[in-house]
């Protein structure tokens, strides 16, 4: 080194600042030999050319791939063997294996980062499942969310709060949540009516596409429909799918019939039945063309056989062949004919008015549990099963109801119940009565054996006609 060199004073600031002495940009153009000049440039600057300086590349260190790139496509075999014994490549290799083996040690900068969003996406999964669990136990069981209050810890929180609060006395995750939420009612908690809502929702639909995806690998189905008015007086009609089933375990294989159930609320004469029936089918991707079968109840609207529901689908598909509901046929033979005698629509006011008459008061009821506790339950004009049980609890209890009536009359101030006390004494106290008890006790009893034997699967067609010759 010489001290009047220039080049030894460019060791005090930036290379970038020197002028290079010689350029060379290509490596035929080095010469055979270095001078002290060169070596010193090389030492100072480095072998790669700058931003400012094009000194001579090193293409055994360094190459045009580990910087721009290549697109010389003739000699690209000759760059890349020059690439891999580069120190670009060599090093960058190296950093990667390094940061692998680091990735899978877990001792990365931000591995306590990593660390730490892992354990709160667990966090999160763990809560989720538990609120997914408790929602849908709820819902399976039919019970209610809602309280008046929607926080934690109030009195009146509701079911679904209170069952958390519960659960975070003995579950450390749910401990952990529930504090929490009660110190950040604001931040995300999942525990709102909303998302609770929301979650009905998404299992219903979760539910309703499982059915359906087993319906259709059965392919081939039937339908049964019936109307009912809701506690909000709109007619409610209810859409049953009946499919076959069949599931192997082991080495047995099980076929059974099942039944999923679809809500429609809309029209129920039979143009508008068959419209809902049809979207809903077309909605769901179950083929009209599939149905083999349909059964309803006897009413005009659905079997009716020019402008029935039956007849609606019928003219859609041939093979979708009607079944009358025999069950319910039975049922309006039995309501036709009560309506048909004055005699029989008389007892059967008598016995409403004896359960009316002990049920309008709590006093009177109570004398009435303690001698015929079996005598509870209201005629029915559909659930013809409750004037069996009214009859035969009448027969079977008959002297003590008739001991009792004399005791409440005495008992209570009221002319009213006195009035009503006798009357029923009295027309308890005739053959006639006493007649028409044991005689419509036998043909409710065995209308009621007949509907229940009827309603098992499977039954020979020989004790169906056997059943129907008893009650005729």
């Amino acid at each position: 080194m010489f001290k009047g060199d220039p080049l030894v004073a460019s060791r005090n600031f930036c290379p970038l600042q020197v002028l290079p002495f010689c350029i060379w940009e290509e490596i035929s153009d080095w010469p055979q030999t270095l001078t002290n000049h060169n070596i010193q440039e090389i030492v100072i600057n480095g072998p790669v050319n700058r931003q400012l300086s094009s000194y001579p590349r090193n293409y055994d260190n360094h190459t045009s791939l580990a910087r721009t790139g290549s697109a010389d496509w003739r000699h690209l075999s000759q760059n890349l063997t020059r690439h891999e014994v580069s120190v670009d490549h060599i090093e960058s290799f190296g950093n990667w294996i390094e940061l692998k083996r680091r990735l899978q040690s877990s001792k990365t900068v931000d591995c306590l980062t990593e660390t730490q969003l892992l354990n709160e996406i667990d966090r999160w999964d763990n809560v989720l499942k538990r609120i997914i669990s408790i929602i849908i136990m709820m819902a399976s069981q039919n019970i209610a969310f809602r309280g008046s209050s929607d926080k934690l810890y109030d009195e009146n929180n509701g079911n679904f709060l209170k069952i958390v609060e519960l659960m975070a006395e003995f579950d450390p995750i749910m401990e952990y949540h529930v504090s929490k939420a009660g110190e950040n009612p604001n931040k995300t908690h999942y525990l709102s009516k909303n998302i609770r809502k929301e979650i009905v929702q998404l299992v219903a639909r979760a539910t309703r596409e499982e059915i359906l995806k087993i319906i259709r690998k059965a392919k081939y189905y039937s339908i049964i429909a019936d109307c009912t008015p809701d506690a909000s007086h709109q007619e409610q009609l209810t859409l049953i799918i009946q499919y076959l089933l069949i599931t192997k375990h082991n080495d047995s294989v099980d076929v059974g019939i099942r039944e999923s159930f679809f809500i429609i609320i809309d029209d129920t004469t039979g143009h508008g039945l068959e419209r809902k029936i049809v979207a809903s089918l077309n909605e769901n991707k179950l083929p009209l063309e599939d149905m083999r079968g349909q059964a309803y109840d006897n009413g005009a609207n659905m079997r009716g056989k020019n402008m029935g529901l039956q007849k609606k689908i019928l003219d859609r598909n041939k093979r979708a062949l009607f079944v009358s509901c025999t069950a319910h046929s039975l049922n309006l033979v039995v309501v036709d004919s009560v309506k048909v005698g004055l005699e029989i629509v008389i007892f059967f006011r008598i016995i409403k008015s004896l359960y009316n008459f002990f049920s309008g008061s709590t006093k009177r009821w109570s004398i009435l549990e303690s001698k015929c506790p079996s005598l509870t339950e209201s005629l029915s004009d559909t659930r013809w099963e409750s004037h069996i049980r009214a009859v035969k609890a009448i027969k079977e209890n008959m002297q003590k109801i008739y001991e009792r009536l004399p005791e409440v009359a005495k008992s209570d101030c009221d002319g009213t119940t006195k009035l009503s006390a006798e009357s029923i004494a009295a027309k308890m106290d005739t053959l006639e009565l006493i007649c028409e008890i044991v005689i419509w006790h036998d043909v409710l009893n065995e209308i009621n054996c007949t509907n229940k034997i009827r309603g098992k699967a499977p039954m020979m067609a020989y004790l169906t006609l056997k059943l129907h010759y008893s009650v005729s």
